[in-house]
């Protein structure tokens, strides 16, 4: 064949301007949609960032954590290693360590909450733009993924989770959470790349690390295969044996950790009762999602009246298979989206429905941050399909529709504004919770704390004695009211509050401590000894009981037995100004002037304000 007859095959190269002009514009889109949603969720959110500490877990993950005092490697590996305050997420309790370190004002001895709301929002805007990534990658299109992004950043059932600085672990989990369920996407889409399911493990051990909420996510991602139509092969099965095998592990890290949570309710339900608790706890998240009004830090467990819930508890089971009903109507044509929406919202709300009743809550507001991903996914399919299908109807209504829409984001703008101005300090938080349950003893102990925490202890009693008339069996009220007697000089009716709580808990550590302080200002010393003996037998690492007993030792004048616990006081915790004070007494009582004078010049460096009067008094 000659090479006249060959004919010559000239391939067109691509007009880049063609292709690339229409990814230029939707990125120039992306980008400016993105830039109005973070926008507006800044201006939403930012009358939270002055908003104070409050007395709802606040003070026990911050303010009188010492875990989080010091980035010792002791203290982070305890963070790792032990439960706190019926949790396990260690990570968020090393970014509260890391913003305390930041946070914290040695010279007015003070911590300023900012620093943990600007945080708590960053995490915030930065998991809005996982959610519009993640809704992106299932939809491809950059409108819906938008609206979803933006229903997500302004929902009111939203400010808990980021207002509230004790939520840091749902914003920190949900980060690493949907961080790995966009990588998984991306390991489907990309030809299952090896190394994004490595990624994607890496930030679900994060996740878990954050908070045990993650542990339905190796299930999200066989809802993930559903919806790109992976089949389930073997090695699709085995791929995911190292998630799920963790998530068992953190499943039965959380149990343990809530043994405590679980005591300490004040109800207990029926079989039966409960699953209609659970079933109230599906409608109520269906019906918060669209009506997000009456919204309330504590949404109290029903009273039982001759064993029976409230009738609407009941109903709720009408409600679902109305609900159940319309989503098989509408699903005909959108059947597979529609299941991927409600499965996702279930799958992730399924561990927080009170299988196990825990805590002082029926339902959370906090608990819908991820979920709510799901109901939002359902909302913009169904918003593409009536558009798409150009639906006469929808055509006529439009205008009407799309001004409705924009009162609706503006009204979750105000919402979300305004509910952050609840959480602005613990008087305006607890005073709402009382607006909202009137008769519910726990809204009353939160004011009461409050009140004690402004030296306002005439108010603080008022409301720790409506609590009590509320919940005559409630250990903690009996306790914080015994403080609030204490600080008012009435040591007796301060140990009778104590000894009441210790009654109706054998093993309050606190109250034994608190009661052994009392009988302390009284003189009793060997009874208050026996208290701090029994707290320290409750929990041998606490180094104030050591300190508590080896100041009952000194009066006792049993100096070597207060000189073995003012060591080990400081053994457990060797920046304690007041146990190294102390022990400078001691040693001085056994003539042992240079330990004492050391001990006091240590005490002065820690900044102890009495040292210095110890110095020139006895060391000159």
């Amino acid at each position: 064949m000659s090479k006249k007859n060959i004919k010559k095959i000239t391939i067109d190269k691509p007009k880049s301007k063609a292709i690339t002009e229409p990814l230029v514009k939707s990125n120039k889109k992306k980008y400016l949609l993105l830039s109005l949603i973070l926008l507006l969720t800044v201006l939403a959110y930012s009358n939270s960032i002055n908003n104070q500490f409050v007395t709802y877990d606040d003070d026990q993950y911050i303010q009188k954590n010492e875990v989080i005092k010091s980035l010792s490697t002791k203290n982070i590996s305890e963070m790792f290693s032990t439960f706190y305050f019926s949790n396990y997420h260690p990570l968020t309790t090393l970014s509260y360590a890391i913003d305390y370190h930041f946070a914290f004002n040695k010279t007015t001895n003070t911590i300023n909450p900012v620093r943990f709301h600007v945080i708590n929002l960053l995490f915030h805007l930065l998991n809005i733009l996982l959610v519009f990534e993640l809704i992106y990658l299932l939809v491809k299109k950059v409108n819906l993924a938008a609206i979803a992004a933006l229903l997500f950043a302004i929902h009111p059932m939203h400010v808990e989770s980021v207002s509230w600085i004790s939520e840091r672990k749902d914003v920190l989990y949900t980060f690493f959470f949907l961080l790995s369920a966009v990588t998984y996407l991306y390991y489907l889409k990309k030809e299952r790349k090896f190394k994004f399911i490595i990624y994607c493990f890496i930030c679900f051990c994060l996740s878990l690390l954050s908070k045990s909420m993650a542990v339905t996510l190796p299930v999200l991602f066989l809802l993930f295969d559903y919806y790109e139509n992976h089949k389930l092969t073997l090695k699709n099965i085995i791929e995911k044996i190292p998630f799920f095998v963790l998530s068992f592990v953190f499943g039965i890290l959380a149990i343990k950790s809530q043994e405590s949570s679980v005591s300490n309710l004040a109800y207990t339900f029926s079989l039966v009762n409960q699953f209609f608790l659970i079933i109230y706890g599906v409608v109520f998240y269906i019906f918060k999602f669209f009506v997000p009004f009456n919204l309330s830090a504590l949404h109290a467990y029903p009273e039982l009246s001759g064993g029976a819930l409230p009738y609407y508890y009941y109903l709720s089971l009408i409600v679902v298979l109305v609900i159940l009903t319309f989503i098989i109507f509408i699903s005909f044509k959108l059947k597979k989206e529609i299941i991927f929406g409600l499965l996702f919202f279930l799958i992730t709300i399924s561990v927080v429905l009170q299988l196990i009743p825990v805590g002082q809550a029926i339902v959370a507001e906090r608990y819908t941050y991820v979920p709510y991903i799901g109901l939002i996914f359902i909302i913009i399919v169904v918003y593409n399909f009536i558009k798409e299908n150009n639906i006469q109807l929808f055509q006529k209504i439009k205008p009407y529709l799309i001004g409705i829409l924009t009162v609706y984001l503006l009204t979750f703008s105000y919402l979300t504004w305004s509910r952050n101005q609840v959480w602005k300090n613990s008087t305006s938080l607890w005073s709402d919770v009382i607006n909202k349950n009137p008769k519910h003893y726990y809204g009353y102990y939160g004011l009461g704390n409050a009140y004690y925490l402004k030296d306002q202890y005439d108010e603080a009693l008022k409301n720790y004695n409506t609590s009590i008339v509320f919940y005559p069996k409630f250990a903690d009220c009996y306790y914080s009211r015994g403080t609030a007697k204490y600080k008012q000089n009435n040591y007796k009716g301060a140990i009778e509050d104590f000894t009441i709580a210790i009654q109706l808990n054998p093993k309050y550590q606190e109250a034994y401590s608190n009661r052994g302080t009392a009988k302390l200002q009284l003189q009793d010393f060997l009874s208050a000894k026996q208290d701090f003996d029994k707290a320290i037998e409750i929990n041998p690492k606490d180094a104030t009981e050591y300190y508590n007993r080896g100041n009952v030792e000194y009066y006792m004048q049993k100096d070597s037995l207060a000189l073995n616990d003012l060591n080990l006081a400081i053994q457990l915790k060797p920046i304690y100004p007041d146990a190294y004070v102390n022990r400078g007494l001691v040693y001085y009582y056994m003539k042992n002037i240079n330990a004492a004078c050391n001990d006091w010049n240590y005490a002065l460096q820690l900044g102890h304000k009495d040292a210095a009067n110890y110095l020139n008094q006895f060391c000159k």
